[in-house]
Parts: C-alpha cells; structure tokens; sequence
C-alpha cells in the first residue's frame, strides 16, 4: 500500500479558465519535484470551460473533478473526499506560486507541531500596472485576500490569513465537519465566511492556526478591485459574513456589531467616508453586519 502523501495542492475554479492555467503554468513543475499531487476541481463552470479544463489537466498530466453543484465551500469538502494526503492545500485559482513555494511550503508541513491545524502562507498583491498603488491601504488589502506581512506567528493576535494560499490538516477539518457549504462564495455571490468559521472553529476547540511567510504566492488583482466602490461592496459583504459566522458558531455578536451600536456609527461613518477610502469600507462592513442581523 502507497504512503499518505503529505499533501495535496488543491485549485477551485468556476469559470476562469485562463486564470487556471497561469496557477498551474507557475505549479506543477515544482510541486511534482516535491512529490505533491494536484487536482483541479470544477465547481461548476460552464460547457465551454469545463472542456478546456479537462484538455488543461490531460496537458499537465493533473487530476481534475467535476462538481455539478457550484460553491467554493462545495468544491473545497468534494476535494477533500477526493484525496488521501495529511495536509490539503488551497490555492486560489489566480494566485501564481513563487519558484520556491513548494519546497517551502513542504519544509514548513513537515516541521509543523501536531497541534497545529491551519498555516496559511504568504499572499503577495500582484497589481495590474505592475506598480504599488499608494492608495491601497491595509484595511482593503485584506478585501483582496493579500497577506504580505514578513514572519510568522498564530493568529488572529499577530497575523491574518486567507484562503488563497492555506494548508489544512485534514484530521482538523474533518473534525470541524468540512467548511459550511451555506458560507462561501457561489458563483458571483460575495457571501463568504467559509475560512473564518473554519479558523474561528478550530481556535475555540484549541487546535492552533498560524501564518508563515516561507510559503508565497502572487494573488493577481484586476482593476475592478482597485476600485473603491469594489471595497465598499466587499466590505459590506464582509460585515455580512462575519454575522453569518457568528451565527453559525452559535457565538453571541461583540458589542461593536450590536444593531443599535452600528446603527449610531453609520451617519459619522457615511461622513467620513468621503474623505477616506478606509471609512468607506468600515461603513460597508457596518451596513452589512447591520444588514444580516435585520435579515436573522
């Protein structure tokens, strides 16, 4: 019988096929002189890109599955179910792996503590114009799921993760139960939470989450997020999710997301905002998180 791989490298895609084959043009090579496996899978994608990703996968001589139902959080449990390997890592599909990822990536796992269930790697802007936009602030890089900062360390108290560059240990997901499949993104749909529950999950069940910057990929943004009306509509999906995680957590809502509390920051928020593109997304996170509590 054939070891348990130490991990499987996992790309989730629906209908962004060319994003797809600049993920694996920058992956595969490294990741099979690391021994790391890689399955694509299909969350749904129309006729025309399911077929070029069959024909993209048969080029690269990597898996592929085919999801009918649409989801990220749908794909992220199918994969899983799919594959026999101690780690599973998630990769965005327009996120390029630096030449090094997966040795490090690998040199990482294998020294990581039984108690840690979650590392997620390095997430590097890879702007449009090639250029770093001075008007990009912390605040909503974080909307573009970019985490850059050097180190390493837990989190949330030191660092941020996300889901464009993750390792899961697939003893602790399935011990969470998957991620919830009413959370995450379903085709253009911007509810999200999936990772949040699943880290916020874990850190309560005192399974340890870290961030280490050994591991890096370069998540390409396009000019429609470099937009602040695309951080402001983010951001208020955002401040919805987070309700929603907290819900599903059965954990009780912070003082600061209290309806009444938002409420009374949404007309100085709304103020500012034109002033500053970060109260632009603080009020869209309030309107949000407003929003999901009316909707409860």
């Amino acid at each position: 019988m054939a070891a348990r791989a130490l991990a499987t490298v996992v790309v989730c895609t629906h209908n962004r096929v060319e994003d797809v084959r600049r993920c694996i043009k920058g992956l595969a090579k490294q990741a099979k002189t690391q021994g790391l496996p890689l399955l694509i899978v299909d969350s749904g994608s129309d006729a025309r890109c399911a077929n070029e990703l069959v024909d993209l996968a048969a080029e690269w001589d990597v898996q592929i599955l085919r999801c009918e139902e649409p989801g990220l959080s749908v794909a992220r449990n199918a994969a899983v179910a799919a594959i026999d390997a101690e780690w599973i890592i998630y990769l965005d599909d327009d996120a390029v792996p630096a030449p090094n990822w997966a040795e490090q990536l690998v040199q990482c796992l294998a020294s990581c503590p039984a108690e840690v269930g979650i590392v997620g790697g390095m997430i590097r802007p890879k702007w449009p114009d090639e250029g770093n936009p001075g008007k990009i602030t912390e605040r909503w890089k974080l909307l573009l799921s970019c985490t850059d900062r050097p180190g390493h360390g837990s989190v949330p108290e030191e660092y941020n993760i996300c889901g464009a560059n993750l390792a899961v240990r697939r003893s602790a997901l399935a011990l969470a139960g998957g991620f919830p499949t009413d959370l995450g993104r379903i085709g253009t749909r911007l509810i999200s939470g999936e990772e949040a529950y699943l880290i916020a999950w874990l850190k309560l069940h005192d399974i340890t989450v870290m961030y280490d910057d050994r591991f890096a990929v370069d998540h390409y943004i396009s000019k429609e997020r470099m937009e602040p009306s695309w951080a402001a509509k983010r951001a208020y999906w955002e401040g919805y999710s987070y309700l929603r995680v907290l819900k599903a957590l059965g954990t009780r809502p912070p003082r600061s997301v209290w309806p009444l509390k938002l409420a009374l920051s949404i007309p100085p928020l709304a103020l500012l905002s034109l002033v500053g593109v970060d109260f632009r997304i603080r009020l869209g996170m309030a309107l949000g998180s407003l929003a999901a509590q009316i909707r409860q």
